[in-house]
Parts: C-alpha cells; sequence; structure tokens
C-alpha cells in the first residue's frame, strides 16, 4: 500500500495542467474594429467586433470592458473558429451566429463607448488582458494593462468605425463592416476619376472612376471626398481591367442624360454625415483608400487645375481633361486601311442611284441617320426592302430650321406605317442638331455624305444641289458607325422619342417617280480611311488634315464664318487654310451663291473679298469665289469637302461655323487613295470654272511647205481669262505643248496640224490646218517653175468648241490651188509643153544654121 500510495502520487505531480496567461493578439483573437459614433442613436449603433485568426477558442466567461467600472460583457460559451468573428452589440437583441459570425448584445441601457474617446479591453476567462485599443482624446482614456498599447487615433468622426487593417494591422476610422472583412486596397495606379459632372442639370452630378490596370480593382471601403462629405463604396465594389463604374446622386437623371443606368447612386453607398456635393462655381474631388491615402483627386475653378465647366458639361479625361455635353459620345477617331472597293457619287447626278443601290443591296438591316428625310423615291424603295424582311431604323432631326415639315411628315408617316421605326432627336439635350447624313446596310457598307435625302439633293433628272458621297465597302467601318448609330437612337436619352404619327396631322399625295439618275463610279484599290464623329473630333481632326497640305488645298464648302465666340475670335479654319496658303500651298475655296449666303453683312461674299484682299497683300497663291448658280444649272452647293495634294479627299457634313464644330452631331470621313481624288478634283474643277466660253484657237504658219525647210508654227489663241495650256498634234500624234514649234519634212505630202488650248477655266478649243510638203528643183537647188508665186496661207480656225471636228477649210485668200471645174484638184501646170519645148528647139536651131550656109553661099 505505501509503495502503490507514492506511486499515485508520482503520477499526480508529473500530470501536464493547463498555464493561465494573457493573449495576446498576435496569439489569435483581437478586437477589430469599434464603432462609438453612429448616425442617431449611439445606443442602437455601437459594437465591438473581434476575429480569431488563430486556432479555435472558446470565449466562455472572456469579458469586454472599458475599464470605467463593472465588466460589460461576459462571453457565453461559444467556439470562435479559425477567422470566425463576433460583433458585441451595446443595445438590446438576440444572439445568433450566421455565416461564421456571432452578434451577441450587452443589452445596456445607456452607450458603452464615448464620443470623444475611450478605451476597450477584451480579456480571458482568467481575467488576463488579451487585446486593449484606445481612440479620441486623452479625457476619457484611462490607462492601458501592463504590456499594452495604447493607440493614439485621430479625433472621432461621427458615422465612422475605428477598424484595424487585416494586412498591416494599422487603425484607420473608415466605413463600418461588422461581421465583414476590414477592407484594405492596393494603391494601383491604374485607378483614377476619369470623368466628373460638376454642374448636373437634373442633381445628377456623377463621378466615373476606371481601373487602367492589368488586374480587377476592389475599391470596396474607398470613399470619395469633396474635402466635406464623406461617400464609401459597399463591400464587392471592383472595377475590370480597362473598365469603369459610374456613381451618381440621381439614377432617374443619370439614365436620362447619360442613355444608361449608373453603377452605384449615393444611395448604395455609405454616407457617415452628408455626401460630397460638387459645386457649380468650384470644388474638388477626390477617390481614397479606406485608410485615407489619395488615390485620384481633380479640382476646377478659380485658379484651380480646371476651369469652372458650364451648366450640363462634363470634364473626361482622354489624354488630357476636356469638356463636352452630357450624354454626347465618347466614340474615338476610327482609322482602317483596306483592299477592296468603294463607291463614289456626286450630288445631284448620281447621289439617286447609290443611295437606291444600297438599299436594294440590303438583306438584314438599314440604319439612316438624317437632318431631313423628304425624298419618296428612297422611301419607296425602304418599303421595298421591308417588304423582303429588313428591319429599318430611321434618327431624324426633331427640331429643324423652320420644323419638320408636312413634306417630310408624309414620307415618315409612309415608312412608320410599312414598319419602319422611326425616332426623333430634339430639345437640344446632347446636341444642337442631328446633322450628320449617312446610312449603314447590314453591317457590311457605310454610306456617308454631305446632302439629306430630299427631293433637291437626290434628284431624279440630275438637277438640284451640289454635294458628295461615298459608299466604303469595309464591314469594320460599318460596325463602327453602327455602334454610333445605336448610341444616339437609344430611347434612354431624354431627347430621342418615337415619332408621334398622330402628332401631325398631314395630307399629302404621295406621288413618287421613277428614278433617272446617273450611276455612281466604282473604284477598286487600297484605301486609307478615317471616320470623325462630330463635335467631339472634328476641329482638331479638319484642321490636322488642312496643316498636312504640302502642295494644293481645295475646299468646296456651303458657308463660312469668319468670327467665332461671339465675334472675339477669328474661325481657326480659316487661320489654317490662310497658312497653307503662305507655305506655298495653291489654295481654292469655292462658296455657295444662294441669298441667305450671300445677302448679309459678312457672309460668303465676303469671306471671299476677305480672302482675295489677302492674297493680293501678301502674294500667295489663294483665291476663294462664290459660284454662280445659274451657269452651273444648280440649286445650290451644300457641299462640305475637301481635297488635299491630289491625294486625299474628305467628305463630311461639317459646315464651317462655330455650332457646327461645337454642338452638333457631325461626321466626316478622309479617304487617302489618288483615284478618289482624281474623280473628286475633276468634279471640283467643274464647280470652280466661272467662264464657261472656248477660248479663240488659231495657228500662226503657213500651209505651204517645201522639203527640208524649217518652219515656225505659233499659238495665237486668246480669251479673256488667258491661255493656260496648249497641245499640238500632227497627223493624229501629239507631238508638244510648247507654245511655239518648228517642223521640217524631208519628203513631199500631205499633212495635218491640229492645235487645242485651254483657259484658266478648263473650257478648250481647237484648229486645224492642212500642211502640203513639197519637192525642190534638182538640177539648180532651185524653186521648180510653176511656183514661184505661191503665197502662204494663214491659219484656219475652228468654230466648233470643245465637242466639234476641227475645220479644215481654209480662210478667204490663202493662196491655195482652185479646184477645176470637174471637182478634181489641179494640181499645177501640165508637164507635157516642157517636153514639146526641146526639139521644137533644135529644128529651130536648126533652120537658123541652114539659112546661116545659104547665105554664106550666096
Amino acid at each position: 500500500m505505501r509503495w502503490t500510495a507514492i506511486i499515485a502520487i508520482l503520477m499526480v505531480l508529473v500530470m501536464p495542467f493547463p498555464a493561465a496567461r494573457a493573449q495576446s493578439a498576435d496569439d489569435g483573437v483581437m478586437i477589430t474594429e469599434i464603432f462609438p459614433d453612429p448616425p442617431g442613436s449611439d445606443i442602437l449603433g455601437e459594437y465591438i467586433e473581434i476575429k480569431n485568426t488563430g486556432n479555435p477558442v472558446c470565449l466562455l466567461n472572456w469579458t469586454i470592458s472599458d475599464q470605467d467600472g463593472c465588466v460589460d460583457l461576459v462571453f457565453p460559451d461559444i467556439v470562435l473558429d479559425t477567422g470566425e468573428r463576433a460583433v458585441i452589440y451595446v443595445g438590446k437583441g438576440e444572439n445568433r451566429s450566421e455565416n461564421g459570425t456571432f452578434f451577441l448584445y450587452m443589452w445596456k441601457s445607456s452607450s458603452m463607448l464615448n464620443n470623444d474617446g475611450d478605451d476597450v479591453l477584451l480579456s480571458d476567462a482568467e481575467g488576463n488582458p488579451v487585446d486593449y485599443v484606445a481612440y479620441g482624446n486623452g479625457k476619457y482614456v484611462d490607462s492601458p494593462p501592463e504590456n499594452m498599447v495604447w493607440e493614439k487615433n485621430i479625433e472621432v468622426e461621427e458615422g465612422l468605425a475605428l477598424e484595424r487593417s487585416s494586412d498591416t494591422g494599422d487603425w484607420f476610422w473608415g466605413m463600418p463592416t461588422p461581421g465583414m472583412e476590414n477592407p484594405d486596397f492596393d494603391a494601383s495606379p491604374g485607378v483614377r476619376i476619369s470623368s466628373f459632372y460638376p454642374c448636373a442639370r437634373y442633381d445628377d452630378e456623377f463621378v466615373e472612376i476606371d481601373n487602367a490596370g492589368d488586374a480587377p480593382a476592389d475599391i470596396s471601403g474607398c470613399y470619395l471626398s469633396d474635402g466635406e462629405g464623406l461617400l464609401y463604396f459597399p463591400a464587392g465594389t471592383i472595377i475590370a481591367p480597362g473598365s469603369s463604374i459610374y456613381v451618381t446622386q440621381n439614377r432617374s437623371g443619370f439614365l436620362g442624360e447619360m442613355g444608361f443606368a449608373p453603377d452605384l447612386t449615393y444611395d448604395d453607398c455609405y454616407t457617415p454625415s452628408h455626401y460630397p456635393q460638387m459645386s457649380n462655381t468650384g470644388d474638388e474631388m477626390g477617390i481614397y483608400s479606406p485608410s485615407g491615402m489619395e488615390i485620384s483627386k481633380v479640382s476646377y475653378g478659380d485658379g484651380a487645375q480646371l476651369p469652372t465647366p458650364k451648366r450640363g458639361e462634363i470634364y473626361y479625361h482622354d489624354g488630357v481633361w476636356k469638356l463636352r455635353r452630357i450624354g454626347r459620345s465618347s466614340f474615338p477617331v476610327f482609322n482602317i486601311s483596306y483592299d477592296g472597293s468603294m463607291a463614289l457619287f456626286n450630288a445631284p447626278e448620281s447621289s439617286l442611284r447609290a443611295v437606291m443601290d444600297e438599299i436594294s443591296s440590303a438583306e438584314k438591316e438599314v440604319l439612316v441617320n438624317l437632318y431631313q428625310f423628304r425624298s419618296q423615291e428612297i422611301a419607296q424603295a425602304l418599303m421595298g426592302a421591308m417588304s423582303r424582311g429588313v428591319k429599318v431604323r430611321i434618327l431624324v432631326e426633331g427640331g429643324p430650321v423652320g420644323g419638320i415639315p408636312d413634306e417630310e411628315m408624309a414620307v415618315l408617316s409612309a415608312l412608320s406605317s410599312a414598319g419602319a421605326e422611326i425616332r426623333v432627336m430634339d430639345n437640344n439635350d446632347r446636341y444642337s442638331f442631328d446633322h450628320a447624313k449617312y446610312m449603314v446596310v447590314d453591317s457590311k457598307s457605310l454610306l456617308i455624305c454631305s446632302e439629306n435625302f430630299n427631293g433637291d439633293a437626290m434628284s431624279v433628272d440630275g438637277t438640284g444641289n451640289r454635294g458628295w458621297g461615298v459608299v466604303i465597302r469595309n464591314e469594320s467601318a460599318a460596325r463602327y458607325m453602327r455602334e454610333i448609330f445605336m448610341y444616339d437612337y437609344n430611347l434612354n436619352f431624354s431627347d430621342i422619342s418615337e415619332l408621334s404619327i398622330q402628332k401631325y396631322n398631314v395630307s399629302v399625295e404621295w406621288a413618287p417617280h421613277p428614278p433617272r439618275a446617273m450611276e455612281p463610279v466604282e473604284i477598286k484599290g487600297e484605301f486609307n480611311i478615317t471616320i470623325v464623329p462630330g463635335p467631339e473630333h472634328g476641329l482638331h481632326e479638319i484642321i490636322d488634315a488642312i496643316e498636312s497640305a504640302e502642295r494644293s488645298l481645295y475646299i468646296e464648302q456651303f458657308y463660312i464664318t469668319h468670327m467665332w465666340n461671339s465675334g472675339t475670335e477669328r474661325n481657326p479654319l480659316l487661320d489654317a487654310v490662310i497658312n497653307a496658303s503662305l507655305r506655298g500651298c495653291d489654295v481654292k475655296i469655292l462658296l455657295d451663291g444662294s441669298y441667305y449666303n450671300t445677302d448679309g453683312d459678312f457672309d460668303n461674299d465676303e469671306i471671299a473679298g476677305f480672302l482675295n484682299g489677302f492674297a493680293e497683300e501678301h502674294g500667295v497663291n489663294l483665291s476663294a469665289r462664290v459660284i454662280d448658280l445659274e451657269k452651273h444649272g444648280l440649286v445650290k452647293v451644300h457641299n462640305k469637302g475637301m481635297i488635299i495634294d491630289g491625294r486625299k479627299v474628305m467628305i463630311s457634313s461639317f459646315n464651317w461655323g462655330q455650332n457646327s464644330f461645337t454642338n452638333n452631331r457631325e461626321l466626316a470621313v478622309f479617304i487617302e487613295n489618288r483615284d478618289v481624288a482624281s474623280y473628286f478634283t475633276s468634279l471640283f474643277m467643274d464647280d470652280w470654272k466661272s467662264d464657261f466660253e472656248p477660248p479663240s484657237a488659231r495657228i500662226n504658219g503657213t500651209d505651204a511647205l517645201y522639203v527640208n525647210t524649217t518652219y515656225n508654227f505659233t499659238s495665237e489663241s486668246h480669251d479673256d481669262t488667258g491661255i493656260s495650256s496648249v497641245l499640238w498634234n500632227l497627223d493624229g500624234k501629239d507631238i508638244s505643248t510648247d507654245f511655239t514649234i518648228s517642223l521640217n519634212f524631208s519628203t513631199p505630202g500631205e499633212h495635218v496640224l491640229t492645235l487645242t488650248v485651254w483657259d484658266y477655266d478648263g473650257n478648250c478649243n481647237t484648229t486645224a490646218m492642212r500642211l502640203r510638203v513639197m519637192p525642190v528643183t534638182s538640177n539648180t537647188g532651185g524653186l521648180e517653175e510653176g511656183h514661184e508665186d505661191i503665197e502662204k496661207s494663214p491659219a484656219m480656225v475652228s468654230d466648233a468648241g470643245n465637242d466639234g471636228p476641227p475645220d479644215y477649210t481654209s480662210n478667204a485668200n490663202d493662196g491655195s490651188p482652185e479646184d477645176n471645174e470637174n471637182g478634181v484638184e489641179n494640181d499645177g501646170p501640165e508637164i507635157i509643153p516642157y517636153i514639146l519645148v526641146v526639139p521644137a528647139l533644135l529644128i529651130i536651131l536648126s533652120a537658123i544654121k541652114l539659112s546661116w550656109k545659104r547665105e554664106s553661099h550666096s
């Protein structure tokens, strides 16, 4: 028994017993968040959050206290597993567990955590300190337990929680996240404010934040601030690479102005006291990490980074900060090179045929964007397309100058009744006018022109307005313009509405006419094209194109205004054109001559005078003209085109006034191809003509020539504008472009010498002369007997103009041989009398000799 007792005592002595010790934050359980000053009632919102980062721990009889007296909470018998949390509310509630988080309640009747400052102590069941945190000023903070640290934090802000970073362990004031992981943010350089709307029209100011990085950016717990209000992003706010999010104050206002729903509203976010609100006159807005690190900030107003925008304008970042009216698209300029084909056309001669051909090729869809649509012929073609299953969508300007006329409403009503989906853009929210003119067919081809679908531009008889157009057969270009069309066409925008047929009570006779237009010209080759949507890119791109000109610049415009910005600045396009002339370019500008473009005090005729005066003063090759519409048989020049160096052509809807480049939806395309440029240059030069009278063509020289003798022939043609060039042709072969030529023939014969001359307006005329080359006497070297008196005839002048054959009729007294009575030309004396002279002389000499002999014998 003694040995049994001894062994039992020894066994008890060596058995292990748990040691009583304080568990530090490094051991696993720690305080991760406290919320001392919630909005509203503190008793309902105050909480303390703890988390276990180590092994599972039983919290039975653990305590929480602010060291001001009695213990505030004794933990029930719960086990906090690894990664789990417990959120302890000061007020009343039922303890529960949800998704790995315990929610416990102190059932206190008064606040535990002082708003100005306090401390929180977490102790284990034996009363050992486990974790401790203090906040605010030291007035209400007790001394920390031994070996614990008092974290001195910034002054408490209502609605913010004191949170411990899950990565660094640092404390910061941020958005309350009870039961959730405290936010951390890696300050990626790709996250930035990319647009903002401070001067909102419908209380829908917004901020756009994008991620230019390569990985998703989690901005949960990050916040926006204008230096006063705070707006925290909720958990799960993640921006994909290359994407952005919009947060706005007013969802419905944002939708009506931007055309799509925002990602977040202020109600979706957390606002501690009041949200940030950008002042209309100047302010700042920044995005900050949960710990308060600045990520991106912008400022505007007096002395700030950016000037104050106007009401309805947004700032957006496109390499640099720019302004645009809210709701306008931000599509980039489109560039492509392709090997294929395109069709070129000219209004009014071939424009209708080009449009009709494209509609007839449609299989699935036709999209039409126009300022006006009054062509019954095109409407009938679209109805034919719909009858074979093609979907037709049309967007037109809802408030053109003078309103939508009855003629247009009749056309649109007929199309709508046939099944076309027609919408109008009105109220000037985004654009002053929808002035672009294009059509997309099956996302395969794209028609761009300067003309509306009206009878004076899409003419059945080839008369009407001057304009240019092109059909680009390239799917990428067509898809690009389809995106722009569908963006503008979006009914979410407050300025887009369905066409209301009932609104218009019209009765216009439907009387289509068969098209008799010319065919467009098909061009194959390699094309470099640049599509420029306006107003966002128009001015910059067109000025750049003008500045690229090295040799020539031909411009045909409906009108050009002189001064912009309420008369304080000259039109920058004019400055670019003038600079082109100063560096040596041949600049020609042709302007419309309609009364509404010439009756004002400073419109097209004054612009032409200003430019021509500048050219005379500075001695540059710059010329401007107002077209004579009657001479050219045109209603007006509605064109908006340009040709650069005979290699690049611009076809567009841009008039050269400020509103077109700043407020209208417009479109331009640049095409770089020599054949395309040649086609439109020929059209331009025809329009440039102001003189329609052909020059007088005359040759100075003789028509009677002798072999091995050199003769000079000179053009003595004349024209009131001057002779620009000549072309000599001998027997059907071009021989010279000099004004004087020399001819020498080695054999007798007949030749035809033709002279064609051009004046400086491109008019030409032709004259011809029949040359007769004759032989010389071989034994004397002189002229043959009978030709000593032939006169040199003057030139023969043709009056046939450009199209008639050369006139070979000699002028009177030209010295040419007469025809005999039988109508056979007499070429000169007969040779027989000359042959009989010799024997006659011999007979006479013999008779004289015989007579002399007789006399000598007599």
